[in-house]
């Protein structure tokens, strides 16, 4: 009986780091910028068959889906902010954009992926809706002072601009360009949020 017990832990541990080796590889091919990987690259990079690779995953989609979710996983206290609502507007311009780059940092490559996955998996869909709600909840809470006599449609416009599709076309940009860019995004911000008070 102990030798079946063993035998069966063993053969899970193994699965589990498969698993695991599986997901490391195709978001180590994201991160090499290879977006449209195939299940052999993936399976060579993780060192297994390509016939064992969906003993892991149903198929391409589910794997897909699966490293999204293990990436941000990782991203543990790199979505919190060094800010509270009661700070002063300029602070917390700061705070969102160095919390945002945190953020995307660690989870940029996983974002990319979704979006390209995203018309064939309504799981994915559903994923990137979630964490658009909570990027647009954070910064509603934490400029919930300002946003009270703000004019409308400010919270979607600081939601936009500091979203994963500005920070990923900002990476896309030369270092002068983007640190000019990052300096304009912040007056730009404050402004917006201080305006109405003045």
């Amino acid at each position: 009986m102990v030798l079946v017990e063993g035998a069966l832990d063993g053969r899970h541990q193994r699965r589990v780091a498969n698993r695991a080796a599986v997901l490391d590889a195709l978001v180590g091919l994201w991160r090499d910028g290879h977006y449209d990987a195939r299940a052999t690259e993936i399976a060579e990079r993780a060192g297994l068959s390509s016939r064992s690779l969906f003993r892991y995953f149903d198929d391409l989609d589910d794997l897909v889906r699966a490293a999204v979710e293990h990436v941000l996983t990782l991203v543990g206290d790199d979505g919190v902010l060094d800010a509270r609502p009661s700070d002063a507007t300029a602070f917390k311009v700061r705070a969102l954009l160095a919390g945002r780059d945190r953020l995307f940092g660690v989870a940029g490559v996983a974002a990319h992926a979704a979006r390209l996955a995203q018309h064939r998996s309504t799981i994915v869909t559903d994923r990137i809706a979630a964490t658009r709600r909570w990027a647009r909840e954070q910064v509603a809470d934490l400029f919930a002072p300002e946003l009270a006599t703000a004019s409308e449609g400010t919270l979607d416009l600081v939601d936009l601009l500091t979203s994963f599709e500005t920070w990923e076309l900002r990476q896309g940009m030369d270092s002068a360009t983007r640190r000019s860019t990052e300096s304009l995004l912040a007056t730009t911000l404050t402004d917006l949020l201080t305006r109405e008070g003045r």
